[in-house]
């Protein structure tokens, strides 16, 4: 699942380094909103030209709840009686 959402810029790496001066404007998230535009425009703007994700989302999200009702049911079946 953490392949996926990495593979599809949905979430960073594990082992992503990350520029320092990205790490210290981080914190400020509404210091430069005002100065050019909005940050989200901006972000959505990038976002907008990437291909879709294959496959969707949702089933990806389907896929990790049907994972999660396996391993309790397994959990069930080999608790002691």
């Amino acid at each position: 699942m953490n392949w996926w959402l990495v593979a599809n810029q949905l979430k960073h790496g594990m082992m992503t380094v990350r520029p320092v001066a990205a790490a210290v404007g981080c914190h400020d998230h509404g210091a430069h909103a005002g100065a050019t535009g909005s940050s989200d425009a901006v972000s959505l703007m990038s976002m907008s030209g990437a291909a879709a994700p294959r496959p969707p989302v949702p089933v990806m999200a389907l896929l990790s709840f049907v994972a999660l009702a396996a391993g309790v049911a397994i959990g069930f079946q080999l608790r002691p009686t």
